[in-house]
């Protein structure tokens, strides 16, 4: 069974925006390496207990534009992944949050929001609960130093009017913060425990490895290339893709992270992304196809993005990029990319 914390993300609203602070993209460098972490937890009798030791990886993606956590352990009667993925929007002057944690594969995305003042994180789930009435959850990071970081959670089954803390971690470091890289998180896979046994939740497993090929833009006549390294984060359901394009003779790639989760209680694949050119996650639902999957979104001015992934044989696939404008406009196609695996 999943904890009682991540039952309740899962039935997140969205929350809306509070009045500006003085938030930055730089407020969770500090906990940026590798740690080892003490779990406390409350027991029914109101008693603290020490709980199991577990490991975390936390990396800066997307040239430090956003925040990923790795956690895993055993925890509870079984062994449980852990991830998380943050960026910060500065319109909002807010923390974004977004989590996948289990034991089963039958978890699901959940989202927080909140801010950093005087060195102290908050977030919740929902960020704006009506005092009184519902339950919200919280997350606070503290004393965040050099080599010690603190995590609590706290519940609020009152809409925030009074809060009971019942888990503690305690992050102790282990590794500097170079250690943890983009570049690490495929050649040094993190979580660990058994592959989920539902067909469901192994449809992108043909991503998994590295890709290179050609991308070819609308409207744009130059060489591109393109990259594709795929990793699966979290053995039960959970993809990492990194993914990256530029120009022929360039050195910087325009890049993007995306991360694609199979939610059993729904039946379908769900995915976020972030990249260099916009920092705020982005989500969107998948759809199986005939040789591959399509992601969908609606964007803020009304027109919806696909992206489709056609499988077209082992070591050959194609993504593309489009966008409809409006219901009665055509797609147009903005990219596509012919990627070959590398063997």
């Amino acid at each position: 069974m999943l904890p009682l914390l991540l039952l309740a993300l899962f039935q997140t609203q969205n929350p809306g925006t509070e009045s500006p602070s003085t938030g930055s993209p730089r407020d969770f460098d500090f906990w940026a390496g590798e740690w080892v972490v003490q779990n406390r937890h409350l027991n029914a009798g109101g008693v603290w207990n020490d709980g199991t030791q577990t490991r975390a990886r936390i990396t800066p993606v997307i040239d430090g534009g956003a925040m990923l956590e790795e956690w895993a352990g055993p925890f509870g009667n079984g062994f449980m992944n852990g991830f998380s993925l943050r960026s910060y929007d500065p319109s909002q002057d807010l923390w974004t949050i977004i989590l996948f944690w289990t034991m089963d594969g039958n978890s699901a995305f959940g989202k927080m929001q909140g801010r950093f003042r005087h060195g102290r994180g908050e977030f919740l789930a929902p960020l704006h609960p009506t005092p009184g009435q519902g339950q919200v959850t919280r997350y606070t990071f503290s004393d965040g130093l050099s080599q010690t970081v603190r995590w609590d959670q706290a519940n609020s089954s009152d809409g925030g009017l009074s809060w009971k803390t019942d888990w503690i971690m305690e992050f102790t470091r282990t590794a500097p913060a170079v250690n943890a890289s983009e570049s690490a998180l495929s050649a040094k896979p993190w979580n660990a425990g058994t592959l989920s046994l539902q067909l469901d939740a192994r449809q992108l497993d043909w991503l998994r490895g590295s890709w290179t090929g050609k991308e070819t833009r609308s409207g744009f006549k130059g060489a591109r290339e393109a990259k594709l390294d795929c990793t699966l984060l979290n053995k039960d359901c959970l993809v990492l893709t990194q993914s990256a394009s530029r120009n022929l003779g360039e050195k910087a790639w325009d890049k993007e992270l995306q991360i694609r989760g199979y939610v059993a209680g729904k039946q379908r694949w769900e995915s976020w992304r972030v990249s260099e050119e916009d920092t705020v996650l982005r989500s969107s639902i998948g759809t199986k196809t005939g040789n591959g999957f399509t992601f969908s979104s609606t964007l803020a001015n009304g027109s919806v993005r696909r992206e489709s992934l056609e499988r077209v044989d082992q070591n050959n696939m194609l993504w593309t990029l489009s966008i409809k404008e409006t219901p009665e406009a055509e797609e147009r196609l903005v990219w596509v990319r012919d990627l070959q695996r590398d063997v």
